[in-house]
């Protein structure tokens, strides 16, 4: 089993595209994904899957929405270690430009080396 996030586009924004939470864990569960789990009222939703093709997982996702709540939603699904994985690198990118900008950073290869350090305890 592979975790995964799918990110709705476009629902429940200023009472358009209403979908419940309770509603749409249901729809997942009947997708027969597992551990499944909604992140406040913004269609995020976290889940298992044995499915290992996201695209497959994507469209399987917008045809219960559309065939349940009558809504055609982009959806994009990620692994959650890709998300990681990204939010990991960006941190550090902007987090490395405010320390060379205060002049903190030294752009060597030992502050290169001495900055990977402290990311990847992060």
């Amino acid at each position: 089993m592979k975790r995964y996030i799918a990110l709705l586009r476009g629902i429940n924004i200023s009472g358009k595209n209403r979908i419940t939470m309770s509603d749409l864990k249901a729809g997942f569960i009947e997708l027969g994904y597992t551990a499944v789990s909604t992140y406040l009222n913004s269609g995020n939703v976290i889940f298992d899957s044995g499915i290992d093709n996201k695209e497959e997982l994507s469209n399987a996702i917008r045809f219960m929405i559309n065939k349940q709540f009558e809504l055609e939603i982009p959806v994009f699904v990620i692994l959650q270690e890709e998300l990681e994985e990204i939010l990991k690198n960006e941190v550090g990118l902007v987090f490395e430009r405010v320390l060379e900008d205060a002049g903190v950073y030294k752009c060597t290869e030992e502050g290169r080396s001495a900055f990977m350090r402290f990311v990847e305890k992060l």
